[in-house]
């Protein structure tokens, strides 16, 4: 019996081709970008872990004040543990762009060449490939610094600098203003002489016989030896590499990706399979003296269950099939891996084909369609043999009322609609699946946005010095301040946090932090990101000492570029042994005359500019991609489904136009009802998706100290809504087509 009900499927698959090419579609795309976007993050992922053998990445990095001893060294090396000098210096190529200059490195987080060969000679350079890529630089072309000509003989990455930051507390990664050169010995000491900068002494290690914790007390008992000259501890910062902003910094971004989308694809997948049961039950109803009769001859019903469900599960395998092979070839995850290559300086890595990937793709989306039209199916076929061959309609069995309405046209779309309550509900549940992708899309512009405009804005200065030397008193015209960094955990990452100390009021900052040492003003961003209020406590804490310090909030700074806190200079200078009067970094409106050995780097407010927009310019793909998205799906699930609550309604409409209405009055009985739940279903779903998703979207980005400025103003609501309003009119024009298009004969046909 299987096989002669199955003879069936062709034939309905050619008269409903239309409605069943729609949702194959749509299946196919839903696969296509959750395989797309897990599967890209799954490359970097499995990239990264891959890379760190080939590559030596560090297990942790250590600055020092004054460069430690080829004795020092040797003695941190006795217990097998390997330590690289990783001495760099900035140098200024054009207006507000910098390279960071180093030697090439031998031990510790090798170059992963891209193209070309490491520089072995003075006037040969290997670029940071995203700098390379950001400036049109190719290999074999010619790049000039301090005056000299230097042949790019290859382009790459470094571990270290995954994310290309300038500094830990850097607001983005910028390859248009930073970038690294990696340059022989000989070089590199040539151009340290002309540069006449400090260099910054870095030390990176990887581990033998010993824990990082025990290396770092081996490093701060050399420090005895330079009490001797007035410095009462050597070692700067010591950062873990798990703790390090910079390192594998692509793939924390990426994991919250994969998390996100494979939870997100089942959601979507279930709708869509509901879509498809939808078909398939409105089908049942039009056959129910056909299944009667069937039954009446000894089918089972869980034959006929399997008929009904083959047909859908089939299309939906087939969409699981085509959505995974799109994604998996390189206009999928090479697409999508493209914003993390945008910006991450990392490897091009190889395309990975994970299992669990594969049979999600191909096997999940068949088996919730099993699942949802074995269920949804299972009731209609459930009644007797005698109600389906009188082909009898199933009554509203919910109470009725009374509905004091005069007009017969606006009686009949309301008891129109209440009929068809159910399909209005996952009507409305589409509407916020969708428009929670759409709001997604929407938030990430936003925020980019917000951050670019309120980063420029609250940079009140042209200029910030950071000094490793400064003079006693603070150079004529500058604002100096007290500044060191702590971190602060947010969700597993340690996110750098700026501690300011002020003395009195401000030129260029609107904090007004109280005296004490455990008081401070915290600026909009960390309030933004953990819902900080005034008498709440925030600790933080210095990787380098391994101390946490707890501080009270006493005030919020609107201040909002990165993680800040501010607190009275004085009791700043106490609580961190600093001696009266102490400042290392200078705020000035315009550029001063300090020497540049006393400087550690210079950040101008282009440099804060440039960075600020960096964040819109990487990831309007993604912005793109996700509102398209959301709106392809919204149309195709609104039409589908309220084209089902008009085929529901055909006798009705068949009778009626006997009866001679005119199409606009058809329209006004059974299409307002739906624009009624259009209508009103978007001033309800749109701050429902807009509120889940604003709760979510820290989440997405954990690893970024940015503010989270996530407001919509009135008009871009309005212009949701009426977005959303315009989608429905395409679709409720189609549907009118479709109303014309069933005729008086229908009613009679059914009479037979």
């Amino acid at each position: 019996m299987d096989r002669t009900l199955n003879k069936r499927i062709l034939r309905d698959l050619r008269k409903n081709i239309g409605r069943y090419l729609a949702v194959t579609l749509m299946i196919t795309l839903g696969v296509y970008l959750v395989v797309s976007i897990v599967g890209s993050a799954d490359m970097v992922i499995v990239g990264t872990e891959n890379a760190k053998e080939i590559n030596q990445v560090e297990d942790g990095q250590f600055s020092a004040f004054l460069p430690l001893t080829e004795r020092e060294i040797e003695g941190l090396e006795a217990r097998r543990t390997v330590i690289e000098e990783h001495f760099s210096f900035d140098v200024s190529v054009a207006d507000g762009v910098e390279l960071r200059v180093f030697q090439t490195r031998k031990e510790v987080d090798l170059i992963m060449l891209e193209e070309g060969r490491l520089a072995q000679a003075s006037g040969e350079a290997v670029l940071e490939k995203n700098y390379a890529r950001a400036h049109g630089l190719r290999t074999g072309e010619v790049i000039n610094v301090l005056g000299h000509s230097l042949k790019i003989v290859g382009t790459g990455s470094v571990p270290d600098y995954d994310a290309a930051l300038k500094t830990f507390s850097s607001p983005a990664a910028d390859a248009h203003a930073f970038g690294l050169l990696f340059v022989s010995k000989e070089q590199y000491e040539e151009f340290r002489e002309l540069s006449g900068k400090t260099e910054e002494y870095v030390y990176a290690y990887r581990l033998g016989e010993e824990t990082a914790d025990e290396l770092k007390e081996r490093i701060k008992a050399l420090d005895f030896d330079y009490e001797k000259i007035g410095i009462p501890c050597n070692l700067t910062s010591f950062v873990k590499a798990e703790d390090n902003l910079r390192i594998a910094a692509a793939a924390g971004d990426v994991i919250m990706d994969k998390r996100t989308g494979l939870a997100a694809g089942v959601i979507v997948l279930i709708l869509f399979a509901y879509v498809l049961s939808v078909f398939i039950v409105r089908q049942i109803e039009g056959e129910q003296s056909v299944i009667g009769a069937l039954y009446s001859l000894g089918v089972t019903k869980g034959a006929l269950l399997r008929h009904y469900v083959l047909l859908p599960t089939l299309l939906a395998l087939l969409a699981g099939m085509l959505g995974s092979a799109l994604a998996f070839s390189p206009w999928g995850i090479g697409v999508m891996a493209q914003n993390t290559y945008d910006y991450f300086s990392i490897p091009t890595f190889e395309m990975t084909y994970p299992v669990y990937l594969v049979i999600y793709g191909v096997g999940m989306a068949p088996l919730i369609c099993l699942i949802v039209n074995v269920i949804t199916i299972n009731g209609k076929l459930s009644r007797t043999a005698l109600s389906l061959l009188r082909n009898e309609q199933t009554g509203n069995s919910r109470k009725q009322f009374q509905l004091k309405i005069k007009s017969f046209t606006l009686l009949f779309a309301v008891r129109q609609l209440l009929r068809e309550a159910r399909s209005a509900v996952i009507v409305v549940l589409g509407m916020l699946i969708t428009l929670m992708v759409v709001t997604l899309g929407i938030n990430t512009y936003v925020l980019c946005m917000s951050v670019r405009d309120h980063n420029i804005e609250d940079t009140k200065y042209a200029y910030a010095y950071a000094l490793k030397y400064p003079e006693k008193n603070v150079p004529a015209g500058g604002e100096g301040v007290y500044q060191e960094s702590l971190s602060i955990d947010c969700m597993g990452y340690q996110l750098d946090v700026s501690v300011i100390g002020l003395d009195g009021k401000s030129r260029f900052f609107d904090a007004k932090p109280e005296k004490g040492k455990s008081k401070a003003v915290v600026n909009r961003s960390l309030v933004q990101r953990f819902g900080f209020a005034v008498g709440d406590k925030i600790t933080l804490e210095d990787r380098t000492t391994d101390q946490n310090y707890s501080f009270t909030i006493t005030g919020i700074s609107e201040y909002s570029v990165g993680f800040v806190i501010f607190m009275d200079a004085a009791s700043m200078r106490e609580l961190f042994g600093e001696e009266e009067g102490y400042y290392n970094v200078v705020y000035s409106s315009e550029e001063l005359p300090i020497e540049e050995g006393r400087i550690y780097s210079v950040t101008t407010k282009e440099d804060i500019e440039n960075s600020s927009s960096v964040f819109l310019d990487t990831m309007m793909t993604l912005v793109i991609t996700l509102i398209s998205a959301g709106i392809i799906i919204f149309c195709v699930v609104m039409y589908l489904m309220m084209a089902v609550m008009i085929d529901r309604s055909t006798m009705g409409i068949s009778l009626i136009k006997i009866f001679g209405y005119r199409s606009d009055e058809v329209r006004k009985l059974y299409l307002n009802g739906n624009t009624a739940v259009v209508a009103v279903g978007g001033l309800i779903t749109i701050p429902i998706a807009k509120f889940l998703i604003d709760k979510l979207y820290p989440s997405f980005i954990p690893n970024v100290a940015c503010s989270m400025f996530l407001e919509y103003s009135w008009q871009l609501y309005l212009e949701l809504y009426l977005g959303l309003m315009l989608v429905y009119f395409v679709v409720n024009a189609l549907l009118l087509h479709k109303i014309n298009r069933i005729t008086p004969v229908e009613i009679l046909k059914d009479r037979e």
